[in-house]
């Protein structure tokens, strides 16, 4: 989805500043802000943007939770000036960091994670749905065999690999490609935040 279709319905939309601690004070860390989703949506929307100084060293993230679970997650602790961090689930399909299935009507909750904060920082956060005609949830599988190669031996592999679920520069088939091209035996992908990665 590279656009929000027009007739979509605002759940929240607000502006909020906030300041660094002293030293020594308990720093701000996780914000939440609940929002309320009514039966038959087919898409739950929210986009956190601020802006990042070059000098400054702050980090915003961003989450999802439904009022059951947990929902996916969004970060570019790299990225500079407009920053914008989109976050998307649909019962069939969801964006990076996302997890897609059923869309529960009642109280969601959006984090806005201050992983760091040294300087005052403004936000925007806008959560959006559509409703209408939700397509029937998709069940995340995983195979029921990880062992390609199985007996004692050397292997080599990577246990530490990021993708554009989370802060990595490339998508996972990317990453998975490029270990199969290095001839890996095994590859651990280790997103920040989100098992989105998984499926």
């Amino acid at each position: 989805m590279t656009t929000l279709p027009a007739h979509a319905t605002s759940l929240l939309t607000l502006e909020e500043h906030i300041e660094p601690r002293p030293e020594g004070a308990r720093r701000v860390h996780y914000i939440y802000h609940q929002f309320r989703v009514e039966q038959g949506a087919a898409l739950v929307y929210a986009r956190l943007t601020f802006f990042k100084s070059e000098t400054g060293h702050n980090h915003l993230f961003l989450a999802l939770f439904d009022p059951h679970t947990f929902r996916g997650a969004r970060m570019k602790h790299r990225a500079k000036h407009n920053v914008e961090l989109v976050l998307w689930v649909a019962p069939d399909d969801a964006g990076e960091g996302g997890l897609p299935g059923e869309l529960p009507a009642g109280r969601w909750r959006v984090l806005v994670d201050v992983g760091r904060l040294t300087e005052p920082q403004d936000y925007r956060l806008e959560v959006r749905a559509v409703y209408g005609d939700a397509p029937a949830p998709v069940a995340v599988t995983y195979p029921a065999g990880h062992v390609t190669v199985p007996g004692p031996g050397w292997y080599k592999g990577e246990l530490h690999a990021h993708s554009t679920e989370s802060d990595g520069k490339f998508p996972v088939a990317a990453v998975v490609q490029a270990a199969m091209d290095a001839g890996l035996d095994f590859l651990s992908l280790t997103d920040h935040f989100t098992v989105s990665q998984w499926r």
